[in-house]
């Protein structure tokens, strides 16, 4: 396989392709089928035959499927991996999947070219890279859903078949790559969620022999008010080993620098937060002592409203960043490693008095009573505290690793869409005998 760079083109609708591709407009190449609503669904799998019924919410991971029977109703319509689908209904209108076996939803439509002139997986990335386009068509200013006309109208363009395949090969092996990381993601969190249930209640514990940190099964306990926790170690409220507790303080995010950062709820994702993407701030609201609400080594940041309960461990002082109304501190004292408690509040043991004592009917909030009344099972020393958590910050280094190297495949595979698609790097020799 090899790459050229294309120096000869030709005006067209959609801007510049290769002299020697077409275009042509989508309703000419293509039936679509939309799908059907079954008789009957299913939380689970019953019979062999059973299909998952392919909603915009399963497909996007939203949700576990539903089930249905297409022998029961053979109105159902049926879609294969190859196959490529299309939300036409509802806020995700415009959406592009392919690679589900199923009973396609009845909002959804599955796009069928009528000639061999086009390639199934081609035309998905293209529809894909269109994304926007297509969103632009929506309408209804109740359930929106594309417009039939404008989608027909949509240009794709053509080169031969045999290009098509090489470019569709090219985007399938980063696709690949991408779902190869995903799993590893997937089963480096379902370790993680495995070892804070069994380390946060010293069902595992963790000591260090000859310098390394080794694992052993603990075999007597005590009963507490959240169920049994070794004999040497304590339950304990938070108000008792925190320094302090306290809110944020009120103030905008403005677009002109003024030495000063603000964390809001939205900055914190999956427990952390891109420190370099904080907005500069004003101020709003007169408090005597700004210095309390800058940032500090050591200082636990939970979201008491919006990602309510979702919290972040500040790793360095930081001299010119606040925290806003919307978030409460945690000021730990010398007794308690930070980070232990930081990997508690992502534990089920936290979560659970969080969601039990959550208040408000349509913002979900936490305030400082429920916080300060948390039960928290806390080893005895700090030694085994910082253990603990050198276990659990190898898994969170793993998985971060691995996004990293999704965000890496998926650049490389937004260029290459936009070359390729285009025209302007073509594609020479066969793709799958490559490597």
């Amino acid at each position: 396989m090899m790459f050229r760079k294309e120096t000869e083109f030709q005006e067209t609708e959609i801007g510049k392709i290769p002299k020697d591709w077409k275009i042509e407009r989508l309703g000419h190449l293509i039936d679509y089928v939309k799908g059907t609503k079954p008789k009957k669904l299913y939380d689970q799998k019953i019979n062999e035959n059973d299909l998952p019924y392919l909603t915009a919410e399963y497909m996007r991971g939203l949700e576990a499927p539903k089930w249905c029977n297409p022998e029961e109703d053979p109105n159902v319509i049926k879609v294969n991996s190859d196959d490529v689908i299309m939300i036409w209904d509802g806020s995700y209108a415009g959406h592009v999947f392919t690679g589900f076996d199923g009973a396609l939803a009845s909002t959804m439509i599955k796009i069928i070219p009528k000639y061999n002139n086009l390639d199934k997986k081609f035309m998905y990335y293209y529809l894909t890279i269109n994304f926007q386009r297509l969103r632009g068509t929506t309408i209804g200013t109740g359930v929106p859903h594309i417009n039939k006309k404008i989608f027909k109208e949509l240009y794709i363009p053509l080169p031969s078949l045999e290009e098509q395949k090489r470019i569709a090969d090219i985007l399938s092996m980063i696709d690949s790559g991408i779902e190869t990381v995903d799993r590893a993601v997937a089963k480096l969190e379902g370790m993680k969620r495995a070892l804070l249930n069994e380390l946060l209640t010293g069902r595992i514990r963790v000591r260090e022999e000859n310098g390394r940190l080794t694992f052993y099964k603990e075999k007597e306990f005590k009963d507490t008010e959240i169920g049994k926790i070794p004999k040497d170690w304590k339950l304990v409220k938070l108000s008792n080993i925190a320094e302090d507790i306290y809110y944020g303080i009120t103030a905008k995010a403005v677009e002109h620098k003024t030495g000063l950062k603000m964390l809001r709820t939205t900055d914190i994702k999956d427990y952390n937060v891109d420190w370099d993407s904080l907005p500069f701030c004003e101020i709003t609201e007169k408090r005597g002592n700004i210095q309390r609400f800058l940032l500090k080594k050591g200082d636990i940041i939970i979201a008491r409203a919006g990602t309510t309960g979702v919290c972040v461990l500040v790793e360095k002082d930081l001299g010119d960043v606040i925290f806003g109304s919307y978030l409460i501190k945690v000021r730990l004292n010398k007794n308690v490693y930070p980070r232990f408690i930081y990997y508690f509040c992502q534990s089920r043991f936290y979560w659970n008095q969080i969601t039990s004592g959550q208040a408000g009917s349509t913002i979900k909030n936490i305030n400082l009573p429920l916080l300060k009344s948390l039960n928290i099972p806390l080893p005895s020393s700090v030694k085994e505290q910082t253990a603990i958590t050198e276990i659990l910050s190898t898994v969170d280094k793993a998985i971060e690793l691995y996004r990293k190297e999704k965000e890496r495949l998926s650049r490389l595979r937004r260029g290459l869409m936009s070359v390729l698609l285009t025209g302007r790097v073509r594609v020479i020799g066969d793709v799958r005998m490559w490597g």
